[in-house]
């Protein structure tokens, strides 16, 4: 298997991907913070950068955009994130929601980016 070469805006998305996945691990694994056994967002998380590296195909980084900004909105939709967010006295809960927060839009961003990088060229088609 072959890893895609990344652009600089690629290597910006997969990075914050997996400084979010560092990050949402560290809390799964931490005292006081309730997650399931097998937490979605960090499964999420690893789908979108296997999609930024392994998936040699133009639409790949897609996924890898789609799966943070999702995360992202949810985040700021969910009322744990929000109370987290708006009560920064627990300093790790604060700390670590705003990581992952940050992680996901700014592979959100570089995503999108990414994504109009490899959008196909329109070879193929006559100027009028």
């Amino acid at each position: 298997m072959q890893i895609n070469t990344l652009s600089t805006a690629g290597r910006v998305a997969v990075g914050s991907l997996t400084f979010a996945a560092a990050v949402l691990l560290q809390r799964v694994t931490g005292v006081g913070v309730e997650f399931p056994p097998v937490p979605p967002g960090l499964i999420l998380l690893l789908v979108a950068i296997a999609a930024h590296l392994l998936i040699p195909r133009w639409w790949a980084p897609v996924v890898g955009t789609a799966i943070p900004l999702m995360i992202a909105v949810g985040g700021f939709i969910a009322p744990e994130a929000r109370e987290a967010i708006g009560e920064p006295g627990e300093v790790d809960v604060f700390l670590g929601t705003l990581a992952v927060l940050v992680g996901a839009v700014v592979a959100a961003v570089a995503g999108a980016i990414t994504v109009v990088e490899n959008r196909p060229s329109g070879r193929g088609r006559t100027a009028h």
